[in-house]
């Protein structure tokens, strides 16, 4: 199945959109943890909640943010990464330290997960109810409320043929090396079975954290699988992939859903580390993988680049850090979409003359006049 199929809105599930601009429009203060953040600027859907007037858009667990949290009311959060005891705890000293009385917290890990996970409950309701009392407890005031919910959200299609997943950027298979790790961990907990290789590895003989990540990441993909009404085929190619291949195949919901489904993919996952040299490499013809491997990442995001906006000031300069940096994606802009699509999936030379053919249009329709000749020929430097 090409990913062309897939539409940015089953990125963000259209009820969530809806509920955070209901509350937006009461005034309500949104939180995005990173990956959350990075996922809605992405998909485009940022700015409907200030059209509808959220209070603010914050990033959630920056340093100094609660200390200036005046709203009060009602606040949505929501978190993509909720799986370990030190995401608890920075929620939990979140909503021990704000103003707001009523919070909705969106998270990506299913309850059934949640049993797995670090935390010191193992359902939505406990999760509830342990928030609740420590935040009112910290606070000491009984007119906080708070609603625990699941939200499906994996990744957004940023090109035809391309799909991020901010939550997962740290995701990597074990390497050879972690062999001998894995046997003495394998021995502290009694395991018998002996490790030899990365194929004797099986899912519980991996670290905890490593277990739940991947769980959460399984219940993720099988979430946007339904959502696209699709039975999907594993296969797999790697250790770490085939654990994944397998844990989707036997997740008893999404046999369920296989079955029921109207259309088929095939799905094929493929350990990274089986090619080490293709993504330290800059050889491919792609424009690209060169503006990637020159641009400094744009912190925190981890799938898109920092680009410096004084080159395009008229004197005096400002310095970089004072201006707002450009980025590859532009989410309102098919034109801008169009381009990228053609720096991934084009050679250097046509992509380049094609951003080419659209400055000169550009120009023209601002009735701005240029020295490079009209009709695109060999590129250069100058033009």
């Amino acid at each position: 199945m090409m990913l062309r199929q897939i539409p940015r809105q089953h990125s963000i599930p259209s009820w969530l959109i809806r509920e955070i601009s209901l509350a937006s429009s009461s005034g309500a203060t949104v939180y995005l943890d990173t990956a959350a953040a990075e996922l809605c600027r992405l998909a485009g859907i940022q700015f409907r909640f200030w059209k509808v007037g959220a209070h603010s858009i914050n990033e959630l667990g920056r340093e100094g943010d609660v200390s200036r949290i005046t709203a009060g009311g009602k606040c949505v959060v929501v978190c993509c990464r909720f799986w370990s005891i030190e995401h608890y705890q920075r929620i939990r000293h979140f909503l021990s330290s704000t103003s707001h009385t009523r919070c909705t917290l969106y998270v990506t890990t299913r309850e059934d997960v949640l049993v797995h996970c670090e935390m010191p409950c193992d359902s939505y309701t406990d999760l509830q109810v342990k928030l609740l009392q420590e935040a009112r407890k910290a606070r000491q005031a009984m007119d906080f409320r708070i609603d625990v919910r699941h939200v499906a959200l994996l990744g957004t299609p940023i090109n035809p043929d391309l799909i991020v997943t901010p939550g997962f950027s740290s995701l990597f298979p074990l390497l050879p090396t972690d062999v001998a790790q894995l046997q003495l961990a394998a021995q502290m907990k009694g395991v018998q079975k002996e490790i030899k290789t990365l194929a004797d590895i099986e899912m519980h003989l991996l670290p905890q954290a490593l277990q739940i990540q991947l769980r959460v990441f399984v219940s993720l993909l099988s979430d946007f699988f339904a959502q696209l009404d699709v039975g999907e085929d594993c296969y797999a190619v790697g250790s770490m992939s085939k654990l994944i291949a397998a844990e989707l195949a036997s997740l008893p919901t999404a046999k369920a859903r296989r079955k029921g489904a109207s259309r088929k993919a095939s799905l094929v996952f493929i350990d990274r580390s089986l090619d080490l040299a293709g993504p330290v490499s800059h050889n491919t013809d792609c424009l690209a993988d060169q503006i990637v491997g020159l641009l400094p990442s744009l912190h925190p995001s981890s799938s898109d680049v920092y680009v410096d906006m004084s080159e395009t000031l008229s004197q005096p300069r400002h310095s970089a850090e004072a201006l707002a940096p450009g980025t590859l994606y532009h989410s309102d802009s098919p034109v801008a979409q169009g381009l990228l699509s053609s720096f991934i999936s084009k050679r250097q030379k046509e992509a380049i003359m094609e951003m080419s053919r659209l400055l000169l249009e550009a120009l023209a329709k601002e009735h701005i006049e240029t020295e490079s000749a009209t009709r695109i020929g060999r590129m250069t430097t100058e033009k």
